[in-house]
């Protein structure tokens, strides 16, 4: 199907991307001054700073990767709100929003008393949302195209032993793959102007975030490879004795889960704090902007990951279990029955894993000797590869009756 998508955000305008905010309003009457950051001086027990000569930033003072990255901001089409000329770009899409489902099934008779069945599943399903920045700005809006497929397979056999037994055997396996496909994968970070170790430093080449106060973010978001597998055994028999109809079983499972995330090419903020005044400890709606913090390079703040969240883990499910149906008499059944069943500490496949040990020696106690509490690493110094001991003592009784009121 699809869906219609749209949005009303706010662009630099001409002026501003030229350092010109002399127009630049917080409302109808209410300028906003920007102060220049390096003018800071004492001023008595605090710092002042002088304005920009008409509110303008010289151009021999821009930031070269701002430069570069401006380009990647659509030209407003849209007057906006008036004073503050906020909400001034306007557009709207059609979103594709796809499921594709088909299910295969085969039962086969064997002889009078054996039968199977082989079922395979099929799912796909993808949501990607418009373009909304025209051209090449697209690989900067941040877009992300969800992908989900889905994997279900599962055999049955079914043998009547005679004519009090029966024993059930089945194999399955399900997967899920999800790809979230980030549409600013491909972009080379160095190509803004920054440092071109950033190329080689990121899991995956990407356009970076850029979050510039009261504008439209650019970029951002993350590229996301999760696989989640589960491969099953169930087996069962059932017994009829006399009053008794008697079931034991195990149910068996491996899970698989591996998750591969890359986030953006770095994370760059700017606020109005680099260019607020007169005193820059003191904030004000008409005093400092965002954007005129972001042509100066004057960040408030950042980040930049690697490894994000990357695991590739194994655990295992193992469940036992008896139950006897007893017929007391025709009106009252009895079920009593006991299930033992426990998960397997998980494993990693390159023991990237830690856990906080209260009583290791503190990497802080060089300092401080009595301090205690810590990281301990899976698969070092002489540690298991697991985080933590199993629990094994999960036994359920089963109990309770069916009584037959009337006729």
């Amino acid at each position: 199907q699809r869906s219609f998508r749209e949005t009303l955000s706010t662009m630099p305008t001409s002026e501003q991307r030229l350092g010109d905010f002399s127009q630049t309003l917080a409302g109808v009457g209410r300028p906003i001054t920007i102060f220049d950051p390096l003018s800071t001086t004492p001023s008595g027990n605090s710092v002042v700073r002088t304005a920009f000569p008409g509110n303008r930033i010289p151009a021999n003072r821009f930031d070269p990767v701002a430069v570069n990255v401006m380009r990647f901001f659509p030209n407003p089409n849209q007057p906006g709100i008036e004073g503050s000329r906020q909400q001034n770009f306007y557009n709207a899409g059609s979103a594709a929003v796809d499921t594709n489902n088909y299910d295969f099934r085969v039962d086969h008779n064997i002889n009078d008393r054996q039968k199977m069945f082989a079922r395979v599943s099929r799912r796909f399903s993808f949501d990607g949302p418009p373009q909304l920045f025209p051209g090449d700005t697209g690989v900067a809006e941040g877009r992300i195209n969800l992908n989900d497929w889905g994997t279900n397979i599962v055999t049955d056999y079914t043998n009547t032993l005679n004519s009090s037994s029966i024993l059930n055997l089945r194999l399955s396996f399900a997967r899920n793959f999800f790809l979230f496909d980030n549409q600013g994968l491909g972009f080379t970070p160095s190509t803004l102007g920054l440092p071109r170790d950033l190329d080689t430093a990121v899991d995956l080449p990407m356009f970076p975030r850029f979050a510039v106060g009261g504008q439209t973010a650019l970029g951002g978001n993350d590229h996301r490879r999760s696989g989640f597998n589960q491969y099953g055994f169930a087996g069962s028999y059932t017994k009829t004795i006399g009053k008794h109809n008697i079931k034991t079983g195990y149910e068996g499972r491996q899970l698989r889960i591996n998750v591969w995330e890359a986030r953006a090419a770095g994370t760059f903020n700017f606020s109005s704090g680099f260019t607020q005044g007169p005193n820059p400890n003191t904030a004000s709606a008409t005093a400092g902007y965002g954007l005129a913090s972001f042509l100066l390079g004057a960040g408030s703040g950042g980040n930049f990951f690697q490894n994000w969240k990357n695991v590739a883990s194994e655990s295992y499910y193992h469940a036992f279990y008896f139950q006897d149906d007893i017929r007391v008499n025709r009106k009252l059944t009895l079920n009593l029955g006991l299930r033992y069943d426990f998960d397997t500490p998980r494993t990693e496949r390159y023991d990237r894993m830690s856990w906080f040990d209260p009583s290791v020696r503190s990497p802080l106690a060089a300092t401080q000797s009595n301090i205690v509490g810590g990281l301990r690493f899976v698969g070092a110094d002489g540690n298991s590869r697991v985080q933590y001991d199993g629990d094994y003592n999960n036994l359920a009784p089963r109990i309770g009756f069916a009584y037959q009121a009337n006729e």
